[in-house]
Order: structure tokens, then C-alpha cells, then sequence
């Protein structure tokens, strides 16, 4: 009896030991593996493979499609993708690009997707414009959001029927007058 008693704490003891030695190994591993990917020498290496990969097996950017624009141009958007034609797909930062773009007043939303093989589709809804504000010499577009969008220019003349607005405050209160209105004169 004392024996069996003697084996199980025995069995304990080895099993404990076991289990620590695992975990330990098991975090030197995760230390030296996140070493060695701060130090850039696995990320460089797994991002050459991916490279090499995606250019055998013809997973590069080959062409950009964006949907029909009325105020910005298709080189606005390009310019963000010219680096990385003829590159692996996978390692466009589609998500950083899709930050970069909402910065731009004309753009509402924004939606990139990518087909995995070798295109980039770019989905952009723009602002619309509802009235002109007139300040300080200056035409500016603003959207029902009450944002400022752009400088009006004069020789589209889709913006020469929109409504005018000058004076202080009246870049909210356009919205609120506009809102009012029935449809028919929308």
C-alpha cells in the first residue's frame, strides 16, 4: 500500500516535470521564433517565397477595374496600385490602400476585392454634391453630410444647377432647407 502510494506521487512527480519541460520548450520556441521575425530574416524569407510562388504560378497583378467615376479619375486610384503590377497578388495592402482612399472628400465609401489570381476590383460610391457654399471669394461643393467636398468648378455644368448658399451658418442650414423640400423640386 505504502508502495502504490510511493508510484503514484512518483508518477506525479514525473508527469509535472514532463509538462513543465513541455511548456517551457514550448516558450523558448515562441521567444526565439518572434526573435527571428522581428529581426526581418523569417518575414524577408517568407515574403520571397510567397513571390516566388505567386510569379511561377502567374498570381500577379495584371489589371486594376474600377467602376464608371463622375468626379474622380481613374488615375487618382491607379496611383495607388502602379508599384505593384506584375507583383504577388496576396501581398497588396489592400486595407491600407482602402484607408488611403477614404481620405479623398470625393469618396463615400470604398470597396476593393481581389480575385486571387490576377485582378483588382475597386468599387468607389461618391459624395454627391447638394449645394455650393460661397465663402471668402470661394466656391466650394458640400455634400448632405454638410462636408466640404471640393472647389465648385464653373464649366461642369451639372453644378451650375445646384443651389447657392452664402452667409454664417448657412452650410447647416442648406441641409436642413434641402431636406424640406418635397421631391419635386429636388
Amino acid at each position: 500500500m505504502i508502495k502504490e502510494k510511493l508510484n503514484k506521487k512518483k508518477n506525479n512527480l514525473n508527469f509535472i516535470l514532463k509538462f513543465s519541460f513541455v511548456i517551457i520548450l514550448t516558450l523558448v520556441s515562441f521567444a526565439i521564433f518572434n526573435e527571428l521575425y522581428n529581426s526581418h530574416i523569417v518575414k524577408k524569407k517568407i515574403l520571397s517565397l510567397v513571390n516566388k510562388f505567386s510569379y511561377n504560378y502567374e498570381y500577379t497583378l495584371k489589371e486594376l477595374r474600377i467602376n464608371s467615376l463622375k468626379n474622380i479619375e481613374f488615375l487618382q486610384i491607379e496611383k495607388y496600385f502602379i508599384e505593384y503590377y506584375g507583383k504577388s497578388i496576396f501581398l497588396i495592402p489592400i486595407q491600407e490602400i482602402s484607408k488611403m482612399l477614404n481620405q479623398n472628400k470625393w469618396i463615400d465609401k470604398v470597396t476593393i476585392e481581389s480575385n486571387y489570381k490576377d485582378i483588382i476590383t475597386i468599387t468607389i460610391t461618391e459624395s454627391i454634391p447638394i449645394g455650393i457654399f460661397y465663402n471668402n471669394g470661394n466656391y466650394l461643393l458640400f455634400s448632405k453630410n454638410g462636408e466640404i467636398i471640393d472647389f465648385a468648378n464653373h464649366k461642369i455644368k451639372s453644378y451650375s444647377k445646384l443651389i447657392k448658399f452664402k452667409g454664417k451658418n448657412s452650410l447647416y442650414n442648406a441641409n436642413l432647407l434641402l431636406e424640406s423640400m418635397p421631391l419635386i423640386f429636388k
